[in-house]
C-alpha cells in the first residue's frame, strides 16, 4: 500500500492549502484510488464505535482495558477504532515514526 500512494501527498499542510499547493484535483485523485482500493473488501460490518482511542481514554486495571471518554461514539465500521488507536500513537504532533510497527500491530490484536 506504500508503495502504492508513496507518490501522493497525502497529509498537505495548512500553509499548503492555504497557498494552493495541494488541490481539488490531488484529493479528488486520492479518493478516487482508496475507493478503487476499497472495493476488494468485502465484509464492511457496521457497528457501535468509540471513534476517539487516543492513549488517555484508554484505562488498564490489572489485566483488563477499560474505555471512557465516549462524546465521539457512534456507528462506524468495525475495523476503524484500531486503525484509530494506532493512528493516534502517532501524538497530535502526528510524528510518523511512532506509527506502530506490523510486529506490534499483531502483539496489540492477540
Amino acid at each position: 500500500w506504500q508503495k502504492e500512494v508513496s507518490h501522493l501527498q497525502l497529509s498537505p499542510s495548512q500553509e499548503e492549502i492555504l497557498n494552493g499547493m495541494y488541490s481539488d484535483e490531488s484529493f479528488s485523485n486520492e479518493l478516487l484510488l482508496l475507493e478503487e482500493k476499497m472495493k476488494d473488501y468485502k465484509n464492511w460490518d457496521i457497528v457501535f464505535c468509540h471513534n476517539d482511542l487516543l492513549a488517555g481514554n484508554l484505562i488498564y486495571k490489572d489485566e483488563n482495558v477499560e474505555f471512557i471518554d465516549y462524546e465521539y461514539g457512534s456507528y462506524n465500521y468495525a475495523l476503524f477504532d484500531i486503525g484509530n488507536h494506532f493512528c493516534e500513537m502517532m501524538g497530535p504532533e502526528v510524528i510518523v515514526d511512532k506509527f506502530p510497527s506490523k510486529d506490534l500491530q499483531i502483539d496489540w490484536l492477540k
